[in-house]
């Protein structure tokens, strides 16, 4: 093809292209692709909704009270979805579909908010049983060192990794006073907000997992300080 030609078949398939370009977006949305994956995406929430509220029933440490919140926030998520999705059943045009669409995200807040929620609330639990189980452990270690002192034994190092294990129990109740009841109170408008709001809660949480974990090292060795 000689210089001519090259030019005019550019020519051609540029303008084949503009006008390509110009009649798609010219061209209405196609609704029913955008409602299918808008549907999509609210049944996958729907799935997870009932994977958060099995781990809590499930659950053996949660209590009643964070059990029953979870089950509720669960059922108003689930209900509202639901609503939403009539909604956008029901839509027309572009501009309703599209606000309907993004509030499946900003309304809902499933994987960003709830999500994390369940997980803090269940971490929470798990280590205020952990914290119970290790207080018992103490009083009876206290026991044994009461009764190792009346028998003439020197308990100055036992004595003293008591006080730090219950130092490090303090800490954890401490870190774990009212987290779990506040941070399940966040709504999707305080995570819009502020995408940082449950960190606080995870942060204590961890900080006190790591102070039951210290508290049982002391226990270990108060068990090895008696024996020895």
């Amino acid at each position: 093809m000689n210089r001519t030609h090259t030019v005019a078949a550019f020519g051609i398939g540029l303008a084949t292209l503009l006008t390509f370009a110009s009649t798609a977006a010219a061209a209405p949305p196609d609704l029913s692709t955008a409602k299918a994956r808008c549907i999509a995406e609210i049944s996958e929430r729907q799935v997870q909704l009932d994977t958060l509220a099995g781990k809590a029933t499930a659950s053996a440490e949660l209590t009643d009270a964070h059990e029953g919140t979870i089950v509720s926030i669960v059922s108003a998520a689930k209900a509202g979805l639901a609503g939403l999705q009539t909604e956008i059943e029901g839509d027309t045009d572009g501009a309703s579909l599209r606000a309907d669409c993004e509030a499946i995200a900003t309304e809902y807040r499933i994987y960003a908010l709830r999500t994390p929620q369940v997980h803090i609330a269940l971490a929470g639990d798990r280590t205020a049983v952990g914290v119970a189980k290790v207080t018992e452990i103490a009083g009876h270690l206290q026991e044994a060192i009461d009764a190792a002192a009346a028998t003439g034994k020197d308990v100055t190092e036992a004595t003293a990794l008591m006080a730090e294990l219950q130092g490090n129990l303090g800490a954890a109740g401490s870190s774990l006073s009212g987290v779990v009841d506040s941070e399940l109170g966040y709504t999707p408008a305080d995570w819009n907000a502020n995408h940082s709001v449950l960190t606080p809660s995870m942060e204590a949480v961890r900080a006190a997992a790591t102070s039951v974990k210290a508290a049982l090292a002391n226990a270990r060795a108060i068990v090895a300080e008696l024996k020895a």
